[in-house]
């Protein structure tokens, strides 16, 4: 699916040799900022009705959220390198756990815990 809306998004752009960014600024010589796809996502997020809360969010965001998806479908070592990252510990720090996925973790402590007094 990334690769159909790829080829779709270059499809639509003015820069669609492959040595163009893909995010472009004004003039398709530099890239996009980092700071205007971050003032963007907040109004985007509304647009597509996903609550914002009293989270900070960032293009970097970004980064975070692909991660802690790709996470469980990628071998480590591929994350690590489509992502860019030299070392396990880093990928980790980048990995966040879902309250679903707490909940999981800490049932499955309260149940060896309970068995710590049979």
């Amino acid at each position: 699916r990334t690769r159909e809306l790829l080829a779709w998004w270059r499809d639509q752009s003015p820069y669609n040799e492959l040595e163009h960014f893909i995010f472009f600024g004004r003039d398709g010589s530099t890239h996009l900022n980092a700071k205007t796809i971050g003032r963007k996502i907040p109004p985007a997020m509304v647009r597509a009705g996903i609550e914002i809360g009293d989270r900070w969010l960032s293009a970097h965001s970004l980064r975070h959220t692909y991660n802690t998806r790709l996470q469980k479908l990628l071998p480590e070592a591929m994350l690590r390198y489509m992502i860019g990252h030299k070392s396990r510990a880093m990928t980790k720090r980048y990995t966040h756990i879902t309250p679903e996925e707490r909940l999981v973790e800490l049932q499955s402590a309260l149940e060896q815990i309970d068995t710590a007094w049979e």
